[in-house]
């Protein structure tokens, strides 16, 4: 290959588990977008900004993008046979100019990608990464720059942690020296790897915002979408495709070779390449069809189907669920809040196999994992189905039965699970299903997306039934948990309290005082007593003076005493400033960190679960020969306020860049007033999370509205 000023190198090997099932039979950058695939669409973009010579990296389904690179000069296919990283297949591909144009394959734009490669030779940055604006960016990897400098990477955050609405649009420009960064023959990536090593080292990366039209096509709604913002809504149909008479398609994409019957009709949905039509069919707005399908006469199919890619549909058939691959449409997990929905509608029973399935697909090796159900039938049934799901892919399953949220979190790290699933189904039929790493930490980052990659191809199959495991009475989740409360508790003999054993977690937590020697008597609105949250973190305490300790104050208590021996404390991101506060006043420093940065420094159980935060605080008042009402009196009142503000879903991630920009901060929109804070979070269902805290219940009040009122600006 001959030198050049600038190559450009294609990056083409994803499987696209997300376009599912339109990518079962064909590689992502080969999705049609208008009249051209995003591979001709990059090719074409790249020869117009001066690139002489362009290599493809290619894997899934490799001979396909071969046929496709061949009918352009000077365009090359790299076959990767062992999966790199994004950087690491671009140093694979050893492109030979002085600077190297990276595109991604399965995204198309309308950049000026000329001027990008300017502003980089003049900037003098190590590399240049294009950035666009997006209204939903947790799709993407977030950036944050300021005056043509990129300040923080933050790869395909959940909406709790949008600060902006600038993202990556997956273009860089490379100097040969930001590839002598990139080592041979391991995993590495742009913006896990690369781009945070440059910067630690001192580099500065440049960031160039592109103006216009951008798309990723990582769904087959955005794939959709795409396609008719090229051809102005208008049906984009292959031209080896057959038309019946009488047929009727409306902005619609049709691929290769694919026959419709008479008198079909076809209305804003997608239909993949050797797809077989029959006569007299319906296929309404928002279905996917898959490759080699063959639909009878007179079929009729519900709304946004989806059909796996060589399903058979009987003549007359009605469809009116998906005939799945795997999976549902849009994100699985819902951040911290696990999977979320409406039983039966978003999620059923064949969702829990299949997730299931997925689990031990992203456990490697020999996976352990345990699930757990609340206290109904339905709940229980959709367990059986995950367990089953797990067994079918031959990992082992831990029945862990009735219990609860934090019950479950114990369990993961109790039995050294791969991971444990609660599953919950309400009265209302809602949804809520957690998933736990072996830490008692909620699935995320890499290990989330490599269990809802696998959910979306299907999971994975195994020849090998494992047996499952049921603890015995003295193995069982309750009695290790009831026993490693007592454990960690002092004789609470001349305590008095009464747990509300209303909830699951109550009734536990009854059990463990009464071990311990504590006066449970009472009726139900006597105090001393305490109320627990059926997920078993959040609780109440009322003090027989009828002071109120939640979860945070007794945190803040239990924090000050361990200052006392600490010098550093490891507190989750989460954790109010007023108890972070009370800490640090006492001595030491405290450090927010995630879940998943905590690694050789485990969170204590107290900032998982309420029953170990109470006893252990009971425990400490024993031990000091004080009493809770004491202890209460220690730790100044704050309150916490959290309200939900209503805003345009479209234009979210623009106003917490403003409200960010405003208060001047890049890890979060939080404004500090004299007696209190107010923060806003998007959320992953509408609108923002606003959550103030405050000296008085009046004030926190007071900075929730002003928060609305912010809002309307």
């Amino acid at each position: 290959m001959a030198s050049s000023e600038i190559s450009c190198v294609i990056l083409a090997g994803g499987r696209g588990e997300r376009l599912y099932p339109i990518t079962q039979t064909r590689p992502k950058p080969l999705c049609p977008v208008g009249n051209a695939t995003c591979l001709t669409r990059c090719i074409l973009a790249a020869k117009k900004a001066g690139v002489k010579d362009i290599t493809v990296a290619a894997c899934y389904l490799a001979d396909q993008i071969e046929k496709e690179a061949g009918c352009f000069e000077n365009v090359f296919v790299k076959r990767e046979t062992v999966m790199l990283g994004t950087a690491g297949c671009v140093r694979e591909c050893d492109p030979s100019g002085e600077d190297i144009l990276v595109l991604s394959g399965d995204g198309v734009n309308d950049f000026d990608l000329k001027e990008l490669v300017d502003f980089h030779k003049k900037s003098g940055h190590i590399c240049t990464v294009a950035i666009t604006r997006s209204p939903f960016p947790t799709e993407y990897g977030v950036v944050n720059a300021k005056e043509g400098v990129v300040k923080r990477f933050c790869e395909k955050p959940m909406w709790e942690k949008v600060t902006s609405d600038t993202v990556n649009t997956g273009i860089y420009v490379l100097t040969r020296k930001a590839l002598s960064f990139i080592p041979g023959g391991v995993f590495f990536d742009f913006s896990n790897d690369l781009f945070p090593l440059l910067m630690k080292k001192g580099y500065t990366i440049g960031a160039w915002e592109g103006v216009g039209f951008w798309c990723d096509i990582g769904n087959p709604k955005a794939l959709y979408d795409c396609s008719m913002s090229y051809t102005g809504g208008r049906a984009s149909v292959h031209p080896s495709a057959v038309i019946g008479k009488g047929v009727s398609v409306h902005s619609s994409i049709i691929m290769e070779n694919t026959v419709i019957g008479k008198n079909t009709v076809v209305d804003s949905s997608v239909i993949c390449e050797n797809v077989t039509v029959g006569d007299n069919v319906l296929i309404p707005k928002g279905c996917v069809i898959g490759g080699n399908v063959k639909i009878g006469d007179n079929a009729v199919l519900a709304e946004s189907i989806t059909v796996a890619s060589g399903a058979v549909i009987g003549k007359g058939g009605r469809i009116v669920k998906d005939i799945k691959f795997g999976g549902v449409k849009g994100r699985l997990f819902d951040g911290d809040e696990g999977i979320n929905g409406h039983y039966g509608e978003t999620f059923d029973v064949s969702d829990g196999v299949v997730l299931g399935s997925a689990l031990c697909d992203a456990s490697g090796e020999n996976p352990k994992i345990g699930v757990m159900y609340s206290g109904n039938s339905s709940s229980r049934l959709l367990a059986e189905a995950i367990g089953c799901g797990i067994r079918y892919s031959g990992g082992v399953l831990y029945d862990l039965g009735l219990g609860f949220e934090t019950l479950c979190g114990f369990c993961s790290k109790e039995y050294m699970l791969s991971f444990a699933v609660f599953a919950e189904i309400d009265e209302e039929n809602s949804l809520n299903i957690k998933v736990f790493d072996s830490n008692w930490n909620p699935v995320r980052g890499k290990t989330l997306k490599a269990i809802e990659n696998s959910f979306y191809r299907g999971g994975k199959a195994s020849g090998i039934i494992q047996n499952v495991f049921i603890p015995n009475e003295f193995e069982s989740p309750l009695y290790l948990y009831t026993s490693s409360l007592v454990s960690r508790g002092k004789s609470l003999k001349g305590f008095r309290l009464r747990a509300d054993a209303a909830t699951l977690p109550g009734k536990t937590l009854s059990s463990v005082l009464e071990r311990l020697g504590a006066d449970t008597s009472g009726g139900i609105m006597s105090t001393p007593g305490v109320t627990v949250t059926k997920e078993g973190r959040g609780l109440n305490v009322v003090t027989e003076k009828g002071n109120v300790l939640d979860f945070w104050r007794l945190l803040a208590f239990y924090l000050g005493v361990e200052a006392e021996s600490k010098k550093t404390i490891y507190i989750p991101e989460d954790t109010p400033s007023a108890v972070a506060s009370y800490a640090e006043n006492k001595g030491c420093e405290c450090l927010r960190c995630s879940d998943t940065q905590n690694t050789g420094r485990d969170f204590d159980y107290c900032f998982k679960d309420g029953l170990f935060l109470l006893i252990s605080v009971l425990s400490i008042c024993s031990k000091r020969g004080i009493s809770l009402e004491k202890a209460a009196e220690t730790v100044p009142e704050f309150f916490i306020r959290a309200v939900t503000g209503e805003y345009d879903e479209t234009a979210k991630a623009s106003k917490i860049k403003k409200l960010c920009d405003e208060c001047g901060r890049e890890d979060g929109a939080v404004f500090v007033f004299d007696k209190g804070t107010v923060r806003f979070v998007p959320s992953s269902h509408k609108g923002f999370k606003i959550i103030s805290e405050a000296a008085s219940s009046e004030y926190a009040k007071e900075l929730c509205d002003f928060a609305l009122e912010k809002l309307k600006d």
